[in-house]
Formats: structure tokens, C-alpha cells, sequence
């Protein structure tokens, strides 16, 4: 199944590299709003599977009630927040759940095995496999598979890789 994300502008997008801070800066200076998410979003998500992806500080602004039961009318299936981290999420869980939005968790090679579990216990849709412990689009090459054998050793929810893939080494983090 197609899905999309869309990314949400913001002003300090610490976990993005070079590209995407750049791209946030250009859509901020011209005029770009939440509300422009929300009109693509009406437009596109009855079609393909859209999920949002931003910074906390934007939605927490929108308020999080209410931005979850906008998600849910306009039929987003998730949100992708990386600088939320799971311990600070579970405040939100019953938000989440009551409005069928996934909360996507992140997993990261520097977590432990015991917090691979929780957060794999608690994962929804799929779980953003931190390949990297950087920013987006940095490439480094590294052998993923023990790392991802731990994911799955607590979970059968899809793993996507993210951070750290770039043109050159995204066909290899895929495999």
C-alpha cells in the first residue's frame, strides 16, 4: 500500500540534515502553515495512507486533543514525532488510541535491549528504525542486522529505516 508522509515545517528541525532544514527554512519563508498541511491532508488522505511528521512543539502548540481528532477526521494514520521521546509519549497514548492515530516509535542503536521491548511492546503501524545515531541523510554504512534482530525479537511491526540513508546507501540499508 502507498503511503505519504508530510513533513511539517519548523524552525529548528534538529534531527534533519543539510536538505530538509534547508527545505523547512524555504517553506517557513514562504508562507507555509500548519493549515497548509491540514488542506493537503483533506485533499489526499482518503487515497493513500498520509501519516504527519513534525517536531512536538508544533502540535503541542495545536494542541494535542485537538490535533488528534483533526487527524482522525481527516483520516491521518499516524504521526511521526522525533523529538518526542517514548517515556514522554505514553502521556498521549490514550489520545492516540481513542482517535485510532498511531503514534510511530523510534528505535535507536544506542537503546537497550529492555528498551527495544518497551518500545516495541507499545509500537503501532511500524516502528522508525534509527539506523544512524545522527541526523538524516548523513550515510554512514554500518551492518544493521543484529541491531534490527533485536527489534524483532520483541515485535512483528514492520521496521522502516530512517536516518542515515541517503541515494547511495539506501539500497543497502533496505536489504
Amino acid at each position: 500500500m502507498d503511503a505519504i508522509e508530510l513533513g511539517i515545517p519548523f524552525s529548528d528541525p534538529v534531527a534533519d540534515g543539510p536538505v530538509i532544514e534547508k527545505a523547512n527554512h524555504m517553506a517557513l519563508q514562504n508562507g507555509f502553515h500548519f493549515a497548509d498541511t491540514l488542506a493537503i491532508s483533506k485533499a489526499v488522505a482518503d487515497t493513500v495512507d498520509t501519516l504527519w511528521m513534525g517536531y512536538f512543539n508544533t502540535f503541542y502548540q495545536f494542541g494535542m486533543e485537538k490535533l488528534l481528532q483533526t487527524a482522525k477526521e481527516l483520516h491521518v494514520s499516524g504521526l511521526i514525532i522525533p523529538d518526542l521521546p517514548h517515556e514522554e509519549a505514553a502521556e498521549y497514548k490514550e489520545l492516540f488510541d481513542t482517535n485510532g492515530v498511531a503514534n510511530i516509535s523510534f528505535v535507536a542503536p544506542t537503546d537497550s535491549k529492555e528498551r527495544i521491548k518497551t518500545i516495541a511492546s507499545d509500537a503501532k503501524k511500524f516502528i522508525y528504525m534509527v539506523a544512524y545515531a545522527g541526523i538524516t541523510g548523513s550515510g554512514v554504512s554500518e551492518d544493521l542486522r543484529p541491531f534490527i534482530a533485536d527489534i524483532k525479537e520483541y515485535t512483528d511491526t514492520p521496521v522502516y529505516v530512517g536516518f542515515g540513508v541517503n541515494a547511495k546507501t539506501a539500497r543497502e540499508k533496505a536489504k
